[in-house]
């Protein structure tokens, strides 16, 4: 009987969405035939069919049926200033009249990074990249380069991109099919906020770990914060087994301007934020400390 019900609801849910969006149906019908599962995202998609919107403004988007709609999920956090803010469109509006691909150094790339590196206590020199999963790629691979080992350690259900070796590793409802099963030979994994279980992993794999990533608070997790002690606890046992600290900050890094590292006051030696800091355009940076 209670499955019953159950299905009754879901019927009466899909029913009345369908009723007030039936022009998304129609989108997603055409797009379906050129684009997989007519989403180029998976969390864009949703049964029956996901939500096609028209436009934009400030705190709201826009449906092709003219409803207005309150955007809570605000490009997953990257348009901190909204949609069309004027500054940003006035900025992208300038840039893309002097042109939009050099092959060489801007006077752009110097003044963001010069900004990011005053306000982020982390950063001490930038690489900008085009997305999050190009930026904790670079970062493992960069930590593995510096100490010469190959393992790294992350938390269970922390997101880190979809490049193999995190997303064959996360086991949290990640598909892995077509990722060789080797990827996940030097990839350990402890529980968020398990600061015993963090220090014995550390400590037992020093001589083979190059780095342990993390986000100082996981997102596509659950949006779990730390345990008070946790980040401290984590640099602390990195730092004395010289294993290098990458803070994953594509996530986190708009709760402050100086990211969560600025909030908790614990210093990673490498950081990747993501496209927050180019107004919701596909920029990101990998950071470090030179005393990394």
């Amino acid at each position: 009987m209670t499955r019953q019900i159950s299905s009754q609801i879901e019927g009466k849910i899909i029913a009345a969405y369908q009723e007030k969006f039936p022009l998304s149906k129609v989108h997603h019908e055409r797009l379906i035939n050129y684009i997989p599962g007519g989403a180029t995202r998976s969390l864009s998609y949703f049964k029956p069919y996901p939500l096609h919107i028209s436009h934009g403004k400030g705190a709201y988007v826009y449906t092709h049926e003219g409803h207005a709609l309150f955007d809570v999920t605000n490009a997953y956090g990257a348009l901190v200033h909204g949609h069309g803010d004027p500054d940003v469109v006035r900025a992208v509006q300038e840039g893309i009249e002097r042109g939009s691909q050099y092959s060489t150094p801007t006077e752009g790339q110097y003044r963001l990074a010069r900004l990011l590196c005053e306000r982020i206590p982390g950063f001490e020199k930038v690489r900008f990249v085009n997305s999050g999963t190009e930026a904790t790629l670079f970062a493992m691979r960069t930590a593995r380069a510096i100490t010469g080992r190959d393992k790294i350690l992350k938390m269970t259900g922390g997101f880190h991109g979809t490049h193999d070796s995190v997303a064959a590793s996360t086991k949290k409802n990640v598909i892995t099919a077509g990722i060789p099963a080797g990827m996940t030979q030097d990839m350990l994994e402890v529980p968020f906020n398990d600061g015993d279980a963090l220090e014995r992993v550390v400590r037992e794999n020093a001589g083979t770990l190059a780095a342990v990533i993390m986000e100082p608070f996981l997102g596509a997790g659950g949006v779990v914060l730390p345990e008070p002690g946790f980040l401290q606890r984590a640099r602390q046992v990195t730092t004395a087994h010289n294993v290098i600290l990458i803070f994953d900050e594509i996530f986190s890094f708009r709760v402050d301007t100086g990211g969560c590292q600025k909030l908790y006051n614990v210093i990673p030696d490498l950081t990747t934020v993501g496209k927050v800091v180019g107004g919701g355009c596909p920029l990101v940076s990998l950071a470090e400390r030179m005393s990394t």
